[in-house]
């Protein structure tokens, strides 16, 4: 069957056919994802992520021509952003090792760790759980450890860890600036 066929069946509100609507689309994301994008687990989280943006906003969507170009076009979306956030984040690795070298000339920046320090207590008394997984990732644990500890979904991890980056780069940004 056609996804904008199963589109019109699932919006009757039967959750076999919304099931089967969103199985349809997850085959068919992945195939495409893993076409795109060569990392397996980076492509199911984008797949993953896409689905869910299309689970809340399918329902309320108002389709004129193809809802199966919709959810398409939401999948490309993300994987249009995980190629920015992936040239900023090796943009800013490539910054942290011109620099890297005068550090380890230098020794260790005291003024950064203490910056870095007051951002993680921060960050501590605003969402102790961000705290708790940056720890865990700093001290090496493996992804699935942090899960079982947790009691997260490696996708959920994954998405907490990257608010939580966020949140303490953003940190880091004002206290530069002070």
């Amino acid at each position: 069957m056609d996804i904008n066929e199963l589109y019109i069946l699932s919006k009757g509100g039967k959750k076999a056919d919304e099931e089967c609507l969103f199985d349809a689309l997850g085959a068919r994301f992945k195939y495409f994802a893993q076409q795109k994008i060569r990392d397996a687990q980076d492509s199911e989280e984008i797949v993953q992520e896409a689905l869910t943006t299309i689970a809340v906003k399918y329902r309320d969507l108002e389709v004129e021509k193809s809802f199966a170009a919709w959810a398409h076009r939401v999948l490309q979306n993300k994987i249009l952003e995980y190629y920015r956030s992936r040239g900023r984040r090796e943009q800013k690795m490539a910054e942290y090792s011109a620099s890297g070298a005068e550090r380890v000339m230098n020794g260790p920046d005291e003024s950064l760790q203490s910056q870095l320090l007051e951002c993680l207590r921060k960050l501590a008394a605003v969402n102790r759980r961000y705290a708790r997984i940056l720890n865990f990732s700093y001290q090496g644990y493996a992804v699935v450890d942090i899960c079982n500890r947790l009691g997260m979904t490696r996708t959920n991890l994954y998405t907490v860890l990257s608010r939580a980056r966020s949140s303490l780069e953003i940190c880091l940004e004002k206290v530069a600036l002070e």
